[in-house]
């Protein structure tokens, strides 16, 4: 029996070993012991002990096992995106609700936000393109920016500095026009400029030129309010998540307190979940979770959801795009075959017949089908 870690799994024990199980944690041998897979009279004894279980597993001590599947971790991410954009008249309320900016335009119509609104908050300088979450670029505010410039905080460089400086003294400048301001021959100004892009220290306007983001967060403030974000997102957050989220594979320990202190506080728990190999911080309102969101939702290759459960996805699904018939609780993938500006072909979509709801959705947002 594999009790090193705390994990035991498909334990070919009479149910007996579950009083054994539970001293163990009792006696604090073990924080926790998740027992998956086991045979019916062990779960049905675990129950009787008052352990929390669920069809083929249970769990005793400090995490909880989730028994929820790929599919209600993507409805749940859709429903509480339909919570926060409740405001269909206010786009700068849609704007202030989506911290993390906007990775596409479809992305965006789903946050309440029209591609003629999209264009005209970017062209009037209420939105730019920063480096953003998954170090992708993203439609974001400077205040998005600024956040992302926080969780992946650093010293300059006395090049990054001098290049900065020039940035900063003006509304908006090209790499010509910080090579001419220089004056002098710093090698690398280009490669400089990507630097500090990348870092979220500058962010780019309709016309491509370099706008300074100032630092409006610290640290610590900028994972505590993205890591509650998340959670309010997607109902469980674990470190290699966020860290793959701020592209930033330090500050391991900020994140830990932060989500120790969410835990004091009874706002999250540890939790596993089910075929999972992972511990997790997640809420009672992903546990409990049973309601369904309303309409059809196409989830791109690259925006938050996606990314954030990529692995869950891929695993499920595939690599391809998700369509979710939301009333129908119904799901599709699909994948791209050639892209022109707007239009996008489709060259494979599982589940049969395209519904007319779910073709008049996928012709809304520019695709092409493929019949």
């Amino acid at each position: 029996m594999m009790l090193s870690d705390g994990f035991v799994s498909d334990i070919d024990g009479a149910a007996s070993f579950v009083p054994y199980l539970k001293d163990l944690v009792d006696r604090n041998i073990f924080t926790t012991v998740v027992y998956e897979n086991a045979p019916k009279q062990v779960i049905e004894l675990a129950s009787s002990y008052g352990i929390p279980v669920t069809e083929k597993s249970f769990s005793i001590g400090e995490i909880t096992l989730l028994d929820i599947s790929p599919e209600n971790l993507l409805y749940y991410a859709a429903y509480r995106e339909e919570k926060s954009h409740s405001s269909p008249d206010s786009v700068y309320d849609n704007i202030k609700n989506s911290p993390f900016g906007f990775f596409n335009e479809v992305e965006a119509s789903y946050s309440g936000i029209s591609p003629v609104q999209l264009n005209s908050y970017i062209r009037s300088r209420i939105l730019y393109t920063i480096r953003g979450a998954y170090g992708q670029s993203v439609y974001g505010t400077i205040e998005t920016a600024s956040l992302f410039r926080s969780l992946r905080d650093r010293k300059l460089t006395e090049n990054e500095t001098r290049v900065l400086r020039l940035v900063m003294e003006a509304n908006g400048v090209s790499e010509r026009e910080v090579i001419m301001g220089l004056r002098t021959n710093i090698f690398g100004i280009g490669s400089t400029l990507k630097t500090l892009f990348l870092r979220s220290i500058i962010a780019k306007d309709a016309n491509r030129k370099y706008i300074f983001v100032p630092e409006k967060f610290e640290k610590r403030e900028a994972f505590a309010l993205s890591i509650r974000k998340l959670i309010e997102r997607f109902g469980f957050i674990d470190w290699d998540r966020f860290s793959r989220f701020a592209v930033s594979d330090s500050d391991q320990e900020i994140f830990e307190e932060i989500c120790r202190d969410m835990t004091k506080a009874g706002k999250i728990f540890k939790a596993k979940i089910h075929g999972g190999s992972k511990i997790v911080y997640a809420t009672r309102d992903l546990m409990n979770f049973r309601k369904k969101p309303q309409g059809i939702r196409i989830i791109t290759q690259k925006e938050l959801i996606s990314l954030y459960l990529q692995d869950l996805i891929k695993s499920a699904y595939g690599s391809g795009m998700i369509l979710l018939t939301l009333t129908k609780n119904e799901i599709y993938s699909f994948k791209e075959k050639q892209k022109s500006g707007w239009m996008r072909k489709i060259s494979q979509l599982s589940g049969g017949k395209i519904p007319s709801d779910v073709r008049r959705e996928l012709m809304r947002h520019g695709f092409l089908l493929n019949d």
